[in-house]
């Protein structure tokens, strides 16, 4: 994968860019990225098949490149593609990729979900609105299949609010090393977030079935025992 730098053009201009050939390239790769702004990435353009030229859509909203299924499904390993660049990319991927059957097996096209890869090692599934994000090193399509058949269940929301200072803060640091072990069929969000030197103040919203409240309240007391929270329904 090759990156190309143009100078800067007009957004009606960059428009005006369709083919390969407007920009006078004659030999390119799918994949390969044509920078207008070597500060942001948002007016990137990505090159697809027959070198028609793509615009990058940046999912994050902020001016970072997302490198579209449009693309994807013609780079067998994304991950590798892209993982020089200085920011790795988003990647979107369909669920039939080659990178999602050998990390995760074959999810059923039923389930219409959304995939993207975030910094080459988190997974977002996203299914009708609501979304979950694995470890790409451990992920399987068990822990998939029992999330999105929780998604079909009367659900709960549980938040977390966590405040660590001095010695709690440090014992936390390496406390947080380890993952709470609530079930797959449960979603984890972070909300608001402050800290210095030496405190740390977290929100965490858990969203599951409501027949799994109990066992899940019981790890989170656990997880946190030693530390000064507060845990309710909301």
């Amino acid at each position: 994968m090759s990156c190309i730098y143009e100078d800067y053009i007009t957004p009606e201009d960059k428009k005006k860019l369709k083919n390969v050939s407007d920009v006078g390239l004659d030999t390119y790769e799918i994949g390969d990225l044509i920078i207008f702004d070597t500060y942001r990435q948002v007016d990137t353009l990505i090159i697809s098949k027959d070198g028609k030229l793509v615009e990058n859509p940046d999912f994050s909203g902020s001016g970072y490149l997302t490198i579209p299924a449009e693309i994807t499904q013609y780079i067998n390993d994304p991950i590798n593609t892209y993982k020089h660049l200085y920011d790795m990319p988003t990647l979107e991927l369909d669920y039939n990729h080659p990178l999602i059957l050998s990390k995760i097996g074959k999810i059923p096209k039923s389930y219409n979900c959304k995939i993207l890869i975030y910094n080459g090692t988190d997974i977002e599934i996203e299914v009708r609105g609501i979304s979950k994000i694995f470890d790409i090193n451990n992920i399987s399509l068990y822990k998939i299949k029992q999330w999105y058949k929780g998604l079909s269940k009367p659900t709960i929301r549980l938040k977390l609010s966590a405040r660590f200072e001095n010695e709690d803060y440090d014992k936390y640091k390496i406390k947080r090393r380890k993952d709470i072990k609530i079930p797959a069929s449960w979603t984890v969000t972070s909300g608001s977030c402050s800290g210095g030197s030496d405190f740390l103040h977290i929100t965490n919203i858990f969203t599951g079935p409501n027949e799994e409240k109990e066992k899940v309240i019981q790890k989170i007391n656990n997880y946190y025992k030693h530390f000064n929270y507060e845990l309710e329904e909301i």
